[in-house]
């Protein structure tokens, strides 16, 4: 009988090594790594930027180098909030900041339209993607 349990209790430690979604993890701990993620994708997206700089296009990269700047202020102003942020109305702001990080990132894009160099795509698109990630784990606290 004790070998039938421990057989079941290493498949079940296997499943769960295979789903990780499934072990509850520390959503500020998680919010924290996400954070540093999007700073470092966000500031790819101003060096990619200045990679692809004319003199056609240098308004545009200047607006594309400023509102990301200002979601990396966005990111970590979050992440110093974060720890003492307890209260629905703190969070909210953290959210809101989040989204905030996010249209910025996403100016970038608007601003280049239909003429958005593939590299700026492509960063964006990630920088985009773990900060709607951040989102998500915002509205889990």
């Amino acid at each position: 009988m004790s070998s039938g349990f421990f057989l079941l209790a290493s498949i079940s430690v296997a499943l769960l090594w295979s789903y990780p979604v499934l072990i509850e993890s520390d959503p500020r701990a998680d919010a924290q790594a996400v954070i540093q993620q999007a700073v470092a994708a966000t500031q790819a997206v101003i060096q990619v930027a200045k990679s692809v700089q004319t003199g056609g296009n240098k308004q545009i990269v200047e607006v594309c180098i400023e509102t990301s700047g200002d979601a990396i202020d966005n990111l970590n102003a979050i992440k110093v909030q974060l720890p003492k942020a307890r209260d629905p109305r703190s969070i909210r702001t953290l959210q809101a900041k989040a989204a905030g990080a996010m249209t910025d990132v996403g100016t970038c894009d608007d601003e280049f339209g239909d003429s958005e160099p593939p590299q700026v795509a492509a960063a964006t698109k990630k920088a985009h993607d773990l900060i709607n990630q951040l989102l998500i784990i915002l509205n889990k606290l």
